[in-house]
């Protein structure tokens, strides 16, 4: 695990793995980058996908490495929903897996209640997995 220096010791960063069907590794961090840019907390790397990839990972994944704030993962996660916002994507979700499995699908139409649950989630995870799909 990865902590930063300027976070208390006893919050302790967790990885999340950023796909989507939206482009690249590359591409999703372009749009994300300029938008998180602000937010501290989160750090991005493109990493090459590990062999089990699916068919939206193609060759490289996003990490995100998000400090142990909630505020931080918060900032991502709207992120996404604004990324299917601005691709006028009202089919499109947000699929947000455990490593233990537990998994929770969140259309782009949530509720800010839902999301703020949605963030709560995906807070209790360990190296979750986050599948921006859009429904185009």
């Amino acid at each position: 695990m990865h902590t930063r220096k300027d976070e208390p010791a006893n919050l302790i960063a967790k990885e999340v793995t950023i796909t989507s069907n939206l482009g690249s590794a590359a591409d999703l961090l372009g749009m994300l980058g300029p938008e998180m840019s602000q937010v501290e907390g989160v750090l991005f790397e493109v990493r090459p996908a590990p062999r089990y990839r699916d068919a939206l990972t193609g060759t490289t994944i996003l990490i995100a490495v998000v400090g142990g704030a909630s505020a931080a993962l918060s900032a991502l996660i709207n992120g996404l929903f604004r990324i299917l916002d601005r691709h006028g994507d009202r089919s499109g979700k947000i699929v947000i897996r455990g490593s233990n499995g537990r998994t929770v699908e969140a259309p782009a139409d949530f509720t800010d209640e839902q999301v703020e649950r949605l963030i709560a989630f995906a807070q209790e995870l360990d190296s979750p997995t986050v599948y921006l799909q859009s429904g185009r």
